[in-house]
C-alpha cells in the first residue's frame, strides 16, 4: 500500500460529488492507440476502456522473476482521525468457549518475504483444484494439499511481453480472487508512479496455469490520481472495486470493469466510475455460484459511517455498460448498529518496544454476500477497541437491497478476556450459514499468531462460541520501528467445491527482526456442513486463445491403454543430452525423423514400456499434462528398447512443445514395444506430477507393461564438509540452549509405526547395492538406515587413507557415524529426502552464496519455512547491505533443529499430545516437531536416572534438545521417516 496523507473528521458524510473526466491523449503502449475516455454530462458516471489489453502464453511457460523490487516498507499508516472516542460496547464476548473448532485440514507454509515490501498485504483464494495466493509483490499458484504448481514469481511476471507500467513496475496492494461463477482467476495490484494504473489479469480458463487476458486500466483523472488500497469483488456483471484516492482527486474511488468483455479477452471492455468523498469502503464479492444476486442487483459497498460511533454506511452500484450514463450509485443508507470505539490501541510483541498498526479505521477485507433464497446476507469486520485491548467487531447485514438499506441480523464484537490482541480479520459464511472468522493475535508475552473462531447457524445471535483454534503460532516479532506495519489485510474464503470449507490466509514470524515476515495458508469445515456439489461455469464468450494453452483432445480409452501419474525426481535414471524437438509434433499420418542432439547435460527421467500384441500394426497415441512447479517435460518413443547414452538410436516419433499439454501419435508394428519417455526439459530440477496416457485405439488385444526409470546408482550427490568440531552457538533463531556434544548412540529401538507421509520416490524394482563402509559393519547399530540412505545416493562417507582411516583391501570408504551432522549437511539431506528440486533463487543468507555446495538445499527449505537463521549483527557477522541474516551452514545442528527440520520436510502435522520427554515442555521451540517424530517412533530419548537428569514424577526420559545430532543418528531419522521399515536395498 502505498501511503499519502488521509485525514477526515467525524461528521455527516458529504455529498456524492461526482467529476467530469478530463479528456486527455495518452500514448498507449507499443505504439497502439490512445485509449478512449468517455466525457459525459456534469452528475453523470464516467466510462473509458482498457489503455491496453492482450492474451499471454500459458503461464507456466512464461519465465519466473523473482526479485526483490521494493526493499523497503512502506511509509507508516495514514490515520484516518475519528471524531469519537471512547463509545461503550456493549456487544461484546468476553469467553471464547469450549474449543470445538475444526482442526486444519491443509495447513502449508504460503510465501515468504522473498520480495521486500512490508507489510505483505496477504490474501488468496480458492478455486476447484488449485489455490492462488498473492502478496506484496508476487503470488504463487499451489494445489489444495500444498503442492506449488507455479511460483513464487513477481506479480508482474504474468504481464511479462505485455509491455508499459504493468510489465516494468511490481508495485502493491494486490487481490486474487476466482470467479466461480465463471471458473476463472482474477488477479489485480496497482503502479504506484504516474500515470497511475490498476493491472487486471483475467484466467482464459479454470486452470491458473495457463493462459489469461491482461488488462491495463488507468486509474480516475486519466491516470493522474492513485486509485490507493483497491478491493476487488465479483458480481454477476461487474468486478468491482473501491480505492482510496490521492493526487489528481482525493477521497474514495469506485469501479466497475465489464466482467463479461474481460472473460473473454475482449480489448474494449471499459470501466465505469463514481467518484465519492469518503474511503475505506469495500465492495461486495459473491461466495457461491449456486445461489447468484436477484438479476438486476446493485452490487453493495459498505463503510462504517464515522459521524456516529453506532453507524454504518450502505451504497448500492447499478452499471449499465451499453449506456454508461444510465448507470448508478446510490447512499448513503444509513444502517444503526451497536456503539463502537474504532480508536484501538496499537498491538504489543514480545522482544520488542515495537506496537504494530491494527487498521481499525476501516473495515477489514471481504465483504462477503450469501443469498439464501428466502434472505440475501453480508458479512463483515472491523477492529475496535475493548478496555484497552483489540477486539473484532463482525456483522451480517441481511437485505441489502430494501429500499432503505440493509438491517442489522447480529453483530458482536470478539474479545475474550485472555489479554491477546485479536485484529487484522477476515469473515466468511459457508453455505449452511455457519461462520468463521480469522485474525492475528498477540501480546506482549505471545508472538503474532494466527487464531480462528467461528459460529454454527444454530447458535446464540451475535456470538462466535464455537472456541478458538490456532493455525500458526508465531515465533518471532516484527521488530521495525520505523514502520511497525502489518497486514495490511488477510482473506477468508469458501472453496466452491462444497461450499463449506473454509481456506484462510495471513502473515506471521518465525525469527524475530524486521521484514522476516512469512505466511501460511490453512483449510478447515465444519462437520455439520453438507456440500450442495460444484456449480456449472456460466458460458462466456471465448476469445481465441493461444496454440500453447490449447488442451488437446483425448482420445476414448481403450481397454489396452496405459494410465499412469508420475513425478520426475534426482534418483531417477539420467541420460546423455537431448534431442531437438520441434513441431508439428509425430503422428501415425506424418511420422517424423530424429532430431539432433541439442546438447550433452544430464537430464533425469522415467519410461514406460507398450507391447502391440494384436498381429496388426497399431496407431497409438501418448498424451501428457504436466504440472511443474519449475520446469517442463517432453516426451520420446523409441522402437523396442531405449539406449541412454545413445539417445538418437531406434527412435520413433516424439511430442515436440514443452511445458504444456500435450500429445502425439506414432504407428507401431505388430509384435513390438514401443518405450516412451518422459524426461525433464531443464536439468535436475525435475517435475512433481504429470499425467500420462498410452492409447492404442484400434482392434486388438494388446498387452501392455509399465516400467519406471531405474533408481540412479550415484553415490557421490551427498558430499559431506568435514565436520569441524565446533559447537553451535546460542540460536536464538531456531533452538533454546547451549549445544553440548555427544557421540552416544541412540534411538536403538526399531519404530513399531507406520510413516504417514509418502515417499518420495516410487516403488521400484530392487537391484543390488553393494555400498559399505569400513566403520560400518554390518552388525553396527546404525548400519540398516547408513545402507539405506547411501544407496539411494543421498548420503555417502569420506574417502579412505585420513589420519586413522588406513584403508583395507576393498579400499571402501568410512562413514564417521559418531560425528556430529552440520546444518549445512542435514540441509542437503532433508531436501534430497523429501524430493525437492525446485530452482534455487536470490541469495537468502550472507554466510550461504550462490553455487556454494549446499545452497540450493538450504534455499529450497528455507523458501517453504522450514528453517531460518540468526540476523545479522553477532559477533563476527556483520550486516551486509541488504542485512541478510547468518544460517552458520558449518554449525553443528542440534537434535531439536534435526526434529524440526526432518518434520517440516516430511509434512508431519499431527496435533501434538501429552509431554513426552522431561526437558522438551509443551509450548517450548522444539516441542511440537520432536512430539510428531517420537509419537511414529521415528525419534526416541535417554532414560532418566543419568547425570544432571534425574527422573521426575512420571519419569519421562530426557531428549536433549541441545545437543548436537550425530551423522548416525542423523541418518536412522531420515530413514525413518521417509523410507518406513527401509532395509539395504537389494
Amino acid at each position: 500500500m502505498k501511503n499519502s496523507k488521509v485525514i477526515r473528521v467525524g461528521g455527516v458524510v458529504a455529498t456524492l460529488v461526482l467529476l467530469l473526466v478530463v479528456a486527455l491523449t495518452i500514448k498507449a503502449f507499443s505504439g497502439a492507440a490512445a485509449a478512449a475516455i468517455q466525457q459525459l454530462p456534469a452528475g453523470q458516471p464516467e466510462s473509458w476502456t482498457a489503455q491496453h489489453s492482450d492474451t499471454s502464453p500459458a503461464l507456466r511457460d512464461i519465465p519466473i522473476k523473482l526479485t526483490q523490487s521494493r526493499p523497503e516498507a512502506d511509509n507508516e499508516n495514514p490515520t484516518i482521525v475519528r471524531g469519537f472516542f471512547g463509545a461503550v460496547d456493549n456487544v461484546v464476548q468476553r469467553i471464547a468457549g469450549p474449543l470445538a473448532m475444526p482442526t486444519p485440514i491443509a495447513n502449508f507454509e504460503g510465501i515468504p518475504n522473498l520480495f521486500g515490501p512490508l507489510p505483505p498485504d496477504t490474501n488468496g483464494d480458492v478455486g476447484r483444484d488449485q489455490y492462488v495466493q498473492i502478496v506484496n509483490s508476487g503470488f504463487q499458484v499451489w494445489s489444495k494439499t500444498g503442492t506449488s504448481l507455479y511460483g513464487p514469481a513477481n506479480n508482474n511476471t504474468l504481464f511479462t511481453g505485455f509491455g508499459g507500467p504493468c510489465e516494468a513496475r511490481n508495485d502493491g496492494d494486490p487481490i486474487a480472487l476466482y470467479d466461480a461463477i465463471a471458473d476463472r482467476w482474477v488477479l489485480t495490484w496497482f503502479t504506484s508512479s504516474a500515470p497511475y494504473m490498476e493491472c487486471i489479469a483475467v484466467s482464459a480458463s479454470g486452470d491458473a496455469t495457463l493462459s489469461w487476458y491482461r488488462y491495463a486500466f488507468l486509474d480516475h483523472n486519466s491516470g493522474t490520481t492513485l486509485g490507493d488500497y483497491p478491493k476487488m469483488g465479483v458480481w454477476p456483471d461487474a468486478y468491482y472495486m473501491s480505492t482510496n484516492e490521492f493526487g489528481g482527486s482525493s477521497g474514495d474511488g469506485n469501479y466497475a470493469y465489464n466482467r463479461i468483455k474481460m472473460l473473454s479477452g475482449d480489448p474494449t471492455a471499459e470501466v465505469v466510475y463514481f467518484h465519492g468523498t469518503d474511503g475505506g469502503k469495500l465492495p461486495s464479492d459473491v461466495d457461491s455460484a449456486n445461489n447468484l444476486p436477484p438479476a438486476g442487483s446493485p452490487n453493495y459497498f459498505i463503510e462504517w459511517y464515522d459521524g456516529n460511533p453506532g453507524q454504518l454506511a450502505e451504497f448500492k452500484f447499478h452499471v449499465d455498460f451499453a449506456t454508461p450514463a444510465n448507470s448508478t450509485y446510490t447512499g448513503p443508507f444509513i444502517i444503526s448498529v451497536a456503539n463502537f470505539d474504532p480508536n484501538a490501541p496499537s498491538v504489543p510483541q514480545p522482544d520488542t518496544t515495537t506496537r504494530l498498526d491494527n487498521l481499525s479505521d476501516r473495515f477489514m477485507y471481504r465483504l462477503a454476500y450469501r443469498n439464501f433464497g428466502d434472505h440475501e446476507s453480508l458479512v463483515v469486520n472491523h477492529t475496535v477497541n475493548v478496555g484497552g485491548v483489540d477486539g473484532i467487531r463482525w456483522y451480517e447485514l441481511r437485505d441489502p437491497n430494501n429500499a432503505a438499506g440493509a438491517s442489522v441480523y447480529q453483530q458482536g464484537t470478539y474479545a475474550p478476556t485472555d489479554g491477546l490482541f485479536r485484529w487484522m480479520g477476515s469473515i466468511a459464511m459457508d453455505r449452511m450459514g455457519d461462520m468463521a472468522l480469522g485474525f492475528s493475535t498477540s501480546s506482549s508475552t505471545a508472538y503474532p499468531s494466527i487464531n480462528y473462531t467461528g459460529r454454527l447457524v444454530g447458535d446464540p445471535l451475535g456470538t462466535m462460541p464455537q472456541g478458538e483454534a490456532t493455525l500458526q503460532t508465531g515465533t518471532g516479532s516484527e521488530d521495525y520501528p520505523a514502520a511497525h506495519r502489518w497486514g495490511d489485510y488477510s482473506s477468508m474464503q469458501v472453496d466452491p467445491v462444497d461450499d463449506c470449507t473454509f481456506w484462510y490466509t495471513t502473515m506471521y514470524f518465525q525469527v524475530t527482526g524486521e521484514r522476516d515476515w512469512r505466511t501460511r495458508i490453512g483449510s478447515f469445515k465444519f462437520p455439520g456442513c453438507t456440500a450442495q456439489g460444484t456449480p456449472t461455469p456460466v458460458a462466456s464468450p471465448t476469445a481465441p486463445l493461444p496454440t500453447s494453452t490449447a488442451v488437446p483432445p483425448t482420445p476414448t480409452a481403450c481397454p489396452d491403454s496405459i494410465n499412469a501419474t508420475g513425478a520426475i525426481t534426482n534418483t531417477d535414471g539420467t541420460q546423455n543430452g537431448r534431442v531437438g524437438l520441434s513441431d508439428p509434433k509425430s503422428s501415425c499420418v506424418l511420422p517424423k525423423t530424429v532430431g539432433s542432439i541439442s546438447d550433452t547435460l544430464t537430464r533425469h527421467y522415467d519410461t514406460y514400456t507398450y507391447t502391440n500384441s494384436t498381429g496388426s500394426a497399431q496407431c497409438v497415441t501418448v498424451n501428457l499434462t504436466q504440472a511443474c512447479s519449475n520446469n517442463a517435460i517432453q516426451s520420446i518413443t523409441y522402437l523396442d528398447t531405449f539406449n541412454p547414452t545413445s539417445i538418437q538410436t531406434n527412435y520413433l516419433a516424439d511430442g515436440g512443445a514443452s511445458g504444456q499439454q500435450f500429445s502425439y501419435s506414432f504407428s507401431l508394428p505388430a509384435g513390438h514395444s514401443a518405450v516412451v519417455v518422459v524426461l525433464e526439459v531443464s536439468p535436475n530440477l525435475g517435475c512433481e506430477n504429470y499425467n500420462l496416457t498410452i492409447n492404442p485405439c484400434s482392434a486388438g488385444g494388446a498387452t501392455s507393461t509399465p516400467t519406471t526409470a531405474p533408481s540412479s546408482t550415484a553415490t557421490g550427490t551427498n558430499t559431506p564438509v568435514p565436520p569441524t568440531g565446533t559447537s553451535v552457538p546460542t540460536d536464538t533463531a531456531v533452538t533454546t540452549g547451549t549445544a553440548v556434544a555427544t557421540d552416544t548412540p541412540v534411538d536403538t529401538n526399531t519404530p513399531t509405526e507406520t510413516a504417514t507421509g509418502t515417499p518420495p520416490t516410487a516403488t521400484e524394482t530392487p537391484t543390488a547395492c553393494t555400498l559399505s563402509f569400513e566403520d560400518v559393519p554390518p552388525d553396527h547399530t546404525f548400519y540398516a538406515y547408513i545402507q539405506c540412505l547411501a544407496c539411494r545416493g543421498i548420503i555417502n562417507g569420506y574417502p579412505c587413507g585420513g589420519p586413522g582411516e588406513p584403508c583395507n583391501g576393498n579400499n571402501d570408504p568410512y562413514f564417521r557415524p559418531g560425528n556430529n551432522v552440520t546444518r549445512g549437511q542435514f540441509a542437503k539431506i532433508a531436501s534430497n529426502s523429501a524430493g525437492f528440486n525446485d530452482a534455487a533463487g536470490p541469495q537468502q543468507y550472507e554466510d550461504v552464496l550462490p553455487g556454494s555446495t549446499f545452497y540450493d538445499f538450504i534455499w529450497r527449505l528455507t523458501n517453504r519455512g522450514f528453517i531460518n537463521g540468526y540476523p545479522c549483527g553477532g559477533v563476527g557477522e556483520p550486516c551486509g547491505p541488504t542485512n541478510l541474516p547468518y544460517f552458520r551452514p558449518n554449525a553443528n545442528v542440534t537434535r531439536g533443529q534435526l526434529s524440526k527440520i526432518d518434520a517440516n520436510a516430511a509434512g508431519l502435522t499431527q496435533t501434538p499430545g501429552p509431554q513426552q520427554f522431561e526437558d522438551v515442555l509443551p509450548g517450548s521451540t522444539f516441542y511440537d516437531f520432536i512430539w510428531r517424530l517420537t509419537d511414529l517412533g521415528y525419534m526416541n530419548g535417554y532414560p532418566c536416572g543419568g547425570t544432571g537428569e534425574p527422573c521426575g514424577p512420571n519419569n519421562l526420559p530426557y531428549f536433549r534438545p541441545s545437543a548436537n545430532a550425530t551423522r548416525g543418528q542423523a541418518s536412522k531419522i531420515v530413514s525413518n521417516t521417509f523410507f518406513p521399515e527401509c532395509q539395504p536395498p537389494r
